[in-house]
């Protein structure tokens, strides 16, 4: 256990950093996305441009933002999990011990 606490306390733990796997279902959506993107703005004017580009860094904001609230709220389900486990206490069976006998 120690180990794995020692590593994210230097930061050589970083469960965000990932590769986009080529062909998966991720790249093909990413790709229609900025495809998407590209369509739109050549259709827009300029000063519809940067609303729409306000509009995206809003939405990347609260991305950001909402996917940082479910991996805490993920970790701290976990946590939870692993107490209950841990503590293994059941309100109808009894675990049988040399002590109870």
């Amino acid at each position: 256990m120690k180990k794995i606490l020692d590593e994210i306390y230097f930061g050589n733990i970083a469960p965000d950093a990932q590769y986009i796997v080529r062909g998966s279902r991720y790249e093909k959506t990413l790709k229609r996305i900025v495809n998407l993107s590209d369509e739109m703005d050549d259709a827009l004017d300029a000063d519809t441009k940067k609303l729409v580009e306000q509009f995206r860094a809003a939405h990347s904001d609260l991305s950001t933002i909402a996917s940082q609230e479910m991996w805490k709220k993920g970790f701290i389900l976990g946590l939870r999990i692993g107490i209950e486990v841990m503590e293994n206490e059941s309100e109808n069976l009894k675990s049988v011990t040399t002590d109870d006998c």
